[in-house]
């Protein structure tokens, strides 16, 4: 019903997506490339399961993609998890409220890293590693994404904030994963070149704090 423009939409739409191997064919006559993702991966929380947020959830981000790892911190010690909401294709935003919606198998390996520290999402890709923030405004989002960066990188680098913040701004890219959730989700994505192992920043002594301006 339009997401982002759903005031404009007078009426639903439901397309018909049919795949044909690595091409969707929509109303049998746009092409779209293959791009499979999953919507949903998130820890079991009572209080947060539908909208994403620290635990995970729906963050709708691309880049839960084949290849990737996902890094979550359990602060309750659930062990439980839910993956879901499988796309052909959907790209950055999910602006209209969704993507092409398919059934899908898939494999994961599930790996327990004791005694780390809180920390919001983070995705390795074979070139990246991104810090995702979900929160109630836009502004909190990034700013908390952006922050998280600037920890991981000075920490990496052994630099302090000020020079950790303006190289940041140099080589890594902002973008937005969903803004059609109750919690936008926003993703800064680093080269991984500049960034050491992820686990020797998740087992620090000092964790990803909230963002708190000075």
């Amino acid at each position: 019903m339009g997401g982002v423009l759903r005031e404009s939409a007078d009426q639903e739409y439901a397309g018909r997506a049919e795949l044909r191997g690595d091409q969707v064919i929509l109303d049998g006559q746009h092409v779209v490339p293959v791009a499979p993702m999953l919507g949903w991966l998130g820890l079991v929380r009572p209080e947060l399961i539908a909208d994403p947020w620290d635990h995970g959830g729906n963050l709708d981000t691309k880049e839960f993609a084949p290849g990737s790892t996902l890094y979550l911190h359990d602060d309750i010690g659930s062990g439980r998890f839910v993956i879901g909401d499988a796309h052909a294709a959907m790209g950055d935003g999910e602006i209209s409220g969704q993507g092409i919606e398919i059934a899908s198998w898939c494999d994961l390996t599930v790996e327990v890293i004791p005694a780390t520290s809180p920390h919001r999402p983070i995705v390795r890709t074979p070139d990246a590693i991104i810090h995702l923030c979900s929160r109630f405004t836009e502004r909190d989002a990034y700013t908390q994404a952006i922050s998280d960066a600037v920890h991981h990188l000075g920490f990496t680098q052994q630099l302090g904030f000020e020079r950790a913040n303006a190289l940041l701004s140099l080589i890594a890219d902002l973008r937005v994963s969903s803004v059609v959730s109750h919690s936008p989700t926003y993703k800064l994505l680093v080269p991984s070149s500049w960034l050491g192992p992820i686990e020797n920043l998740l087992t620090v002594e000092k964790p990803l704090l909230p963002y708190t301006p000075r």
